[in-house]
Parts: C-alpha cells; structure tokens; sequence
C-alpha cells in the first residue's frame, strides 16, 4: 500500500515537472555560431537610406544598449566607409515575406563576423507602423549579437512579427 502510494506520487512529480518544462523554455535566446571579435560593434549607412531607416537603426541600437553591457552597437561615422562592422540598408524587396532581414558571413574557422548587411523592408506593412518596425531592427541587431530566432516564445527573437504568437502582433515586443 505505501509503495503504492510512493510510486503514484513520484508519477506525478515526474508529470508536473514535464509539463512546466514544456511551457517553460530553458533560455529565453538561442545562439548561433558566430561572434564579432569587439564587444563594441559599429554599424553604418549610406545617407541615401532615408531619415525614417535612419532614426530606427538608432532606436535599435539605443534598444539593445539599455538591455545589455555585454556588448554594445553604435554608429561608425567616419565618412571612410571602411571599419564598421555592419552595413544597415533599406530598401523595397517585393515577393519575399521578411520585412527585416541580417546576412552574416563569418570565417569557418575563428567564426567571427567577416561581413553582415541589416536590410529593412520597406514593402512590408511594419514599415508604416512606428512599434512594428522597432521591434523588427531591434530583432535584427539581436541578430547581428549572434542570437538566433527562437520560435514564437515571448521574446524579441521571436522570428514573427506579425501574427497569433508573433513578436508584435500577438505578444507587443519592442524591447530585448
């Protein structure tokens, strides 16, 4: 009788404990291989980009440096055009779904960062929308630190804008 009882209540220890590992992802980012050699990592755009792509780009940076002092994302302002570590763009992509897009290349090797372009979309509807298009650069720049999408948890990698269980439209994620 007691063995029995023993035995049904570590069932249901061992069920509970399940559950809450299901609803409850062990990390809320996911990494990727690739990282920037600097903990500071500078971006840069042409000025024909546009003050709207601009100011956002700015407002992601300014996003992330509030959130984390591990590293950091700033403006290269050098007219050189060499230095930076990542070029931001914008630009009107039809036929594709993503209204943000980061492309990374690294060394297979070292796996630090050899190249990454930032590309806003400015076809998509998250362009006119001022909160939508925060939570898309923010997302991106997470990329650009090396995080990958992570699903549709409630997180700013959340590789969804819009949607039910999106980053934006279903949960209002603007902020890391």
């Amino acid at each position: 009788m007691k063995n029995k009882l023993t035995q049904r209540v570590l069932a249901s220890l061992i069920a509970i404990i399940t559950v809450i590992g299901m609803n409850f992802p062990a990390s809320a980012y996911v990494f990727t291989s690739y990282k920037h050699k600097n903990s500071t990592i500078y971006y840069y755009y042409d000025n024909w980009v546009g003050s709207r792509a601009i100011s956002y780009f700015s407002t992601g940076a300014s996003a992330w440096r509030a959130k984390t002092t591990e590293a950091t994302v700033k403006h290269y302002s050098s007219s050189s055009k060499t230095g930076y570590d990542v070029y931001m763009c914008a630009g009107n992509v039809s036929g594709v779904t993503w209204d943000g897009l980061t492309q990374t290349t690294h060394n297979n090797s070292t796996k630090y960062v050899t190249s990454q372009t930032v590309t806003l979309n400015m076809s998509k509807p998250a362009w006119n929308d001022n909160n939508a298009l925060k939570s898309v650069i923010v997302h991106e720049i997470g990329h650009v630190f090396g995080l990958a999408d992570n699903g549709t948890t409630k997180t700013i990698m959340n590789g969804y804008t819009y949607g039910i269980n999106s980053r934006y439209g279903g949960y209002g994620i603007t902020t890391p």
